[in-house]
């Protein structure tokens, strides 16, 4: 399980990055299981270029079941 949330974290930088985008939004399982340094980053959007050095990208550090999720910023044409 590990080493597949692994395979799957490169998967989704891979195909993130190929699609030109540069950062995600961090997301937990959301149950009881989740480590107390992975809660911290839950909903907080980071770059593929710069992880958070604690954990990781998320699938990256041991056993860890958070997922990112693609984060794209929308700009407002009345600005």
């Amino acid at each position: 399980r590990d080493q597949t949330a692994k395979m799957n974290s490169a998967i989704t930088k891979a195909r993130h990055t190929e699609l030109g985008l540069t950062e995600y939004t961090w997301q937990t399982s959301g149950d009881e299981r989740v480590r107390d340094t992975h809660a911290e980053h839950d909903g907080k959007v980071y770059q593929w270029d710069d992880p958070p050095a604690d954990t990781g990208h998320p699938g990256e550090d041991y056993n860890c079941r958070c997922v990112a999720i693609p984060y794209v910023k929308i700009e407002d044409d009345d600005e």
